[in-house]
């Protein structure tokens, strides 16, 4: 489990920790000096001296400079052109004529009336607009400025004027939107002890090499600013350093502070989220005062020594995401305050015993996940092994074959990952009790019991097993995932409970049959996706699963089982509906014309079914619409436009989200309409810019946290390729296999973002667009099997993305264009009808300088003549994202060259990934 993302259960104490070391330098001197303002002086009648000096007024060019500084100060309002507008109304209590030192987010010295304070941060209502005013410069006598969280517009620091405040020790400007270079004049702040420029833009500039200069620095925080380069060694000079955090830049080379004998008053270090290299020193884990440390997300390598005197300080260590080998130290089991120990996508290697942890009593968490040469053991040493503290135990991916014994010895376990490892046998009875996660997917299991009466569980997952006999259900949980085993029953009155109680139940591919589990609409139930795919269920659709009900779900997948029946016709008025596949049963009639209510629905999938209807058009409302697959039906009739969209299919958004469509295999027939394309809008650009472009981003978001994909079809030709994370400008049009005929129509050569067309099979004639060579993404292309005349457009040749190419079984005439993809073609690609084509690769002579004599293309055949043709299937897994969280298994059919161009380089990525 990478640090970065770890639960809440294991960082809110780290946020604690973060914000103390923080405030212990700059909120303890700021804070009291803007809540007690009239204090004295320390020094000169403190708080306890009976000697109180009156407070001075503010001294008057202080007070000229901080009205100059408000004059010049706006406050950010969001302009609807995304620009910036600022509006003068904020530090209500700065007024002429009045004492600066009572005014809000300032502070004074009493004795001389000096501004030493100026809290303009976000919380005291800001100082935004396109940079700081000289005036600020004038207070000279600052020592605390904290201007976090303004928005200065992508605005540069000026390159002058923080050297005349030298007595300034604290000084933060986080979250404030700068960009460009930081200024060198921050070199002679030699009075500074905290200093903060997280989370602005400063890419591009190297990590300063004068702050190894300020030796008084206490916290140094440059995390989020897009630093590059090497940290001087010269750092480790910094003797007084407390608090350091680089993370989250881009920063190389050797990280310094690993020499332990340098950090004596270090008490956190996060370079987190990096390229540092080499080696870190065991010392680092010995010093004295050290409680946080996070090194995870680099390239660190090495083995990490075993170490004398551990620290007694130390709470916090994350290793993760590095290439770390080696044993993992037993020395670590000797940090008396370890809290959280995170190790988890490494190259350890060893067996870590458990037993030593246990007896840490303050240890909650270790995470050893994704280290395929590390096995976990622990001796079973009885109640002897008893411990209270730990809650969080992660060891997937790390060649178990059993459940370590001992854990059943920790009550108070609530976490627990034994994920992708090989152990076989049943699930023991007590791994079942009082879990809130419990992940054993992808594993030998082969039985599991039934849960303890009134189990709570938030996360079950046990996927990927050989679990079989009665699915097991706990009293109540959050999400269940049972998939891809051998379950063979349910019991309807349990499943039904867990319908009312759940938000998520996943059983696909399992030997369950029968019929769903029947119960009318009711609003009162939690279920939001339920996937029963890859079953033996039969009988009709339940309507709480089809007909909205007003209820929460969001996704339904029943594909591959032998259900039958109707799709209701009436939908509920509230429909959530985003994801609906039914594909591969034998549902049949013709879509709810209600359908058009569910206005959140982004993937719809009913192929493979027994559906007779027209086009359903009336879809075409629906500008999230991402995914209609209604291939292998009966649907049949022209791909009308509805009459008042005709001439305005491009300003009325008609299937304007499109990205996905798929009717081959029906009888849809009749000319294309021109404009049916010019309105697919999202096949022209990327899925981002185009919900931005047409104003949904937020209707997208909406469904944001679906964490839900589900295995779509969309056949191409020959072969198969299913992929992960496919980025959700992936474009397919599939309308082969129909009896379309007419020209093409040369709106879809604008669909610039496509990649995969495939008209073959049909009646269409004229010539090929030459718009097409505007495909600048196609990958795959079949026009194969129509009475397309004419030559193939020049341009096509500059498609370097095309590695599929189907002409065959045409009338074309002419050259074939050299170079470039076209060189890689095989001559199948050309050959059957087309005699009057010639050229490469066409077995006629290369050097042709006059076509042969031609013969028209034949008929195209029935289907099953298409099946005959043999192919080699590849299967890889990529989820189409539709930026909600919600994805799609595409499996698209490719064919593809041995030698292709993408698939050597994705070989390449894969490669590299596992190496």
């Amino acid at each position: 489990m990478a640090c970065s993302v770890h639960n809440h259960h294991t960082t809110s104490w780290l946020f604690a920790l973060v914000a103390l070391l923080f405030a212990e330098t700059l909120a303890h001197r700021s804070n009291a000096l803007w809540t007690n303002r009239n204090s004295s002086t320390p020094g000169v009648g403190g708080g306890s001296s009976s000697l109180q000096v009156p407070a001075r007024r503010c001294r008057p060019e202080h007070a000229a400079a901080l009205l100059q500084l408000k004059r010049s100060s706006f406050t950010f309002i969001e302009s609807s052109t995304g620009g910036c507008l600022y509006d003068n109304t904020t530090l209500s209590s700065w007024i002429e004529g009045t004492d600066c030192c009572r005014w809000e987010s300032v502070a004074c010295d009493r004795i001389s009336g000096s501004v030493t304070g100026l809290d303009l941060s976000f919380r005291s209502g800001g100082i935004n607009g396109s940079g700081l005013h000289p005036a600020l410069f004038s207070l000279t006598s600052l020592k605390h400025l904290v201007l976090d969280g303004n928005y200065f517009c992508g605005t540069q620091l000026p390159a002058s004027g923080f050297e005349r405040l030298t007595r300034l020790e604290d000084l933060s400007l986080q979250f404030c939107n700068i960009s460009g270079a930081i200024p060198p004049s921050f070199a002679d702040l030699h009075s500074l002890k905290t200093i903060s420029l997280a989370l602005n833009n400063f890419s591009g500039s190297t990590f300063p090499l004068w702050i190894t200069r300020l030796k008084r620095l206490k916290v140094l925080d440059f995390h989020g600013m897009g630093l590059s380069g090497t940290i001087p060694s010269s750092l480790k000079n910094l003797s007084r350093l407390e608090f350091i955090d680089l993370s989250k830049n881009e920063l190389h080379g050797n990280i310094p502070l690993s020499d332990g004998n340098v950090l004596r008053n270090l008490r956190s270090i996060d370079m987190s989220g990096n390229s540092f290299t080499g080696e870190i020193q065991a010392s680092i884990f010995t010093q004295p005062a050290l409680k946080y440390l996070d090194l995870s997300f680099n390239c660190l390598s090495g083995h990490i020594e075993e170490f004398q005197n551990p620290s007694a300080t130390l709470r916090y260590i994350c290793l993760s995401n590095n290439k770390f080998t080696g044993a993992i130290p037993t020395s670590f089991s000797q940090l008396r305050a370890l809290t959280d120990l995170q190790l988890d996508s490494n190259n350890f290697a060893g067996t870590l015993d458990l037993y030593p942890y246990l007896m840490l009593r303050n240890l909650s968490s270790i995470t050893a996940s994704n280290n395929p040469f590390l096995s976990v053991s622990a001796d079973d040493r009885g109640e002897s092994t008893n411990n209270t503290s730990i809650t969080e135990l992660y060891f997937a991916s790390c060649s178990l074959a059993r459940v370590p014994s001992v854990l059943k010895y920790l009550p108070r376990l609530y976490y627990l990952d034994l994920s992708n490892n090989s152990i076989h046998g049943n699930i023991p009875n007590w791994i079942l009790r009082n879990m809130s996660s419990l992940h054993l997917h992808h594993n030998l299991f082969t039985k599991v019991g039934q849960f303890p009466a009134y189990t709570f569980i938030d996360d079950l997952d046990l996927s990927f097993n050989k679990l079989g006999g009665l699915v097991p259900f706990p009293f109540m949980a959050w999400e269940l995932d049972y998939s891809n085993n051998k379950f063979s029953s349910i019991t309807p009155l349990d499943f039904l409970r867990m319908v009312r109680v759940t938000p998520s139940i996943k059983l696909a591919n399992n030997k369950l049959s029968g019929r769903i589990p029947y119960m009318e609409c009711h609003q009162d139930y939690n279920l939001t996706i339920l996937d029963l795919s890859g079953n033996n269920f039969s009988g009709s659709v339940p309507p709480y699963l089809l007909k909205g009900c007003g209820n929460a779900l969001e996704a339904v997948n029943l594909r591959d089982n032998n259900l039958n029946g109707t799709w209701p016709d009436e939908m509920g008025e509230s429909c959530y509906l985003v994801v609906i596949d039914l594909h591969g049963n034998q549902i049949q009639g013709r879509l709810p014309r209600s359908l058009a209510s569910c206005i959140f629905l982004q993937e719809l999938d009913i192929g493979g079914n027994k559906f007779v209807d027209v086009f359903p058009s009336w879809l075409g409302n629906n500008p999230i619409l991402r995914l209609l697959i209604l291939r292998s039906n009966k649907f049949y009739g022209p791909l009308s436009i509805p009459d008042g969209k005709k001439n305005h299919v491009v300003a009325t958004g008609y299937f304007s989200g499109i990205q996905i469509m798929d009717l081959a295999e029906n009888s849809f027939n009749g000319v294309l309409p021109t404009g049916l394309f010019d309105a697919f809008k999202a096949m022209r650009m990327v899925w981002v810019d185009y919900l931005l472009d047409s104003g949904l981003l937020e209707r997208d978001a909406y469904f944001s946290g679906l964490p839900y994909s589900a295995s779509v079809d969309v056949a191409m030709k020959q072969q198969y390729m299913r992929n992960i994370n496919v980025p959700t400008d992936l474009a397919v049009i599939d309308l082969s296999d129909n009896r379309f005929s007419g020209s093409i129509p040369k709106a879809i050569g604008n669909l610039v973002d496509l990649h995969a067309l495939n008209l073959s099979h049909n009646a269409f004639s004229g010539n090929i667009p030459a718009e097409f060579g505007r495909l600048s993404n196609v990958e795959s292309l079949d026009l194969s099997w129509n009475h397309l005349t004419g030559s193939i457009p020049p341009a096509m040749a500059s498609l370097t993305s095309l590695e599929v190419l189907n002409l065959s079984y045409n009338d074309l005439s002419g050259s074939i264009p050299s170079g470039r993809q076209f060189s890689t073609f095989p001559s199948s690609s050309f050959q059957g009808g087309n005699q009057g084509l010639y050229g490469c690769p066409l077995p006629v002579r290369c050097n042709l300088t006059r076509p042969p004599s031609g013969a028209s293309a034949p008929a195209p055949p029935a289907l099953a003549t298409a099946t005959n043709q043999s192919f080699e299937a590849v299967i890889l897994w990529l989820f189409v994202g539709s930026g909600y969280g919600v994805g799609i298994a595409v499996s698209i059919v490719l064919q593809m060259t041995c030698c292709g161009r993408h698939m050597n380089n994705a070989l390449e990525k894969i490669a590299s990934c596992i190496a």
